[in-house]
């Protein structure tokens, strides 16, 4: 494992923990947060390839008792539809 790292939010209620290793580069961890009010947990694994960029992604988003699960290419589909 290359180094892991943890911060709290300062615009509201939140903490990050991440574990990051560098070669290949790769980063996965967990958000808890209050989302409208609400309590959430974000779990993520991103990996990169050999020059840095995303080759694949996964997100879980658990929230009020209901689950998400994305991966690489629903992120990005979902991302390209925003204004």
């Amino acid at each position: 494992m290359g180094r892991v790292v943890m911060w709290q939010r300062v615009d509201t209620v939140g903490l990050e923990y991440a574990e990051i290793e560098w070669a290949p580069l790769r980063i996965q961890g967990e958000v808890i947060v209050m989302e409208a009010g609400t309590p959430c947990a974000v779990s993520y694994r991103i990996e990169c390839d050999d020059g840095g960029a995303t080759a694949r992604a996964w997100v879980r988003l658990r929230c009020e008792g209901k689950q998400t699960e994305l991966t690489h290419n629903e992120l990005s589909e979902r991302l390209a539809l925003r204004p």
